[in-house]
């Protein structure tokens, strides 16, 4: 009975990380890399690994898109990967998703807060939204952590979202019957338009949330419906059509994340908080993406 029970409990958590896998393959940008982030990513790692025959690398997390990268990269080096992540089945749903899996890769069990590694270890540290997937109060013992198993030559790349005070200036119900109308015409898909609404639903969340606590994507959701319902009242009868099975396919997609939380903060809030352990050598943007002027990919060398 117990091997039983067992058997059944890792069959429970299999399956939700490969729905989580699955809920993966149908993020759009920021939620993944977009193209311009993979290509700033490796010319950002390929100009770090030009000149070394041997390095070790941690990838906070199991991104399918940068380990693809960093396994081209490595077919000539000796180029040691190590994949840090809460559980071995997040880790082999993502596993699915790359293109060839790199000989060079290991997984590591573990947590972003207490990285079970030695100090300056590694000569390459990245990290692709994994910011925001931390508590903005506990974010100064994660940079600590990426700090102290970075050698002093080493390099954190990493893809962070923030935002601006123009994003509560911003009218979304209008912006989203815009949006509605261009993807009645054909130029921009339905997903498209939802993944942007979310995605600045959240920022206008961020923005508004004063103690600056993680905000849940059910909160996320409530807000859209919020905007949703604004643009209706101003929208055409096929409009309305449009907004409402746009949002209904949205929730769909992502309602068995409803409960994942998400922080956040201002640009110049981030930036002290990363000055703090890192200098900022370089910001690179994408173009390809709306929300891409808010989430750079910081090249940062670690503070001596």
């Amino acid at each position: 009975m117990i091997q039983k029970k067992q058997n059944k409990e890792k069959l429970l958590v299999r399956e939700k990380w490969r729905k989580v896998a699955q809920i993966y393959t149908r993020a759009l940008p920021p939620n993944r890399p977009s193209s311009d982030d993979c290509l700033i990513y490796a010319k950002n790692i390929a100009r770090i690994l030009k000149n070394k025959k041997a390095a070790k690398v941690l990838l906070m997390g199991s991104s399918p898109r940068i380990r693809d990268i960093l396994r081209d990269l490595s077919l000539n080096k000796e180029i040691r990967v190590f994949c840090l992540d809460l559980t071995p089945e997040m880790y082999q749903a993502m596993t699915s998703l790359v293109y060839v899996k790199n000989p060079k890769e290991k997984f590591v069990k573990g947590n972003w807060l207490q990285i079970p590694f030695e100090k300056n270890y590694f000569d390459l540290v990245i990290g692709d939204e994994v910011i925001c997937n931390v508590e903005n109060k506990r974010h100064d013992q994660l940079f600590a952590e990426v700090r102290r198993i970075l050698k002093d030559s080493g390099f954190w790349l990493t893809r962070h979202n923030f935002f601006t005070p123009a994003i509560i200036k911003f009218n979304l119900p209008l912006f989203l019957l815009k949006q509605t109308k261009a993807t009645l015409r054909g130029e921009i898909t339905g997903q498209q338009v939802g993944n942007n609404i979310s995605i600045l639903s959240m920022y206008r969340l961020f923005y508004k949330e004063k103690e600056n606590k993680p905000i849940k994507l059910n909160n996320m959701f409530k807000y859209y419906n919020k905007v949703k319902e604004e643009a209706i009242k101003i929208a055409k009868p096929e409009e309305k059509i449009m907004i409402e099975k746009t949002y209904r396919n949205f929730i769909s997609a992502f309602y068995d994340m409803k409960t994942v939380q998400w922080s956040g903060l201002s640009k110049q809030e981030s930036e002290k908080e990363l000055n703090k352990h890192f200098r900022i050598l370089r910001r690179g943007y994408s173009n390809d993406y709306i929300s891409a002027k808010f989430s750079p990919i910081y090249l940062l060398s670690p503070r001596k």
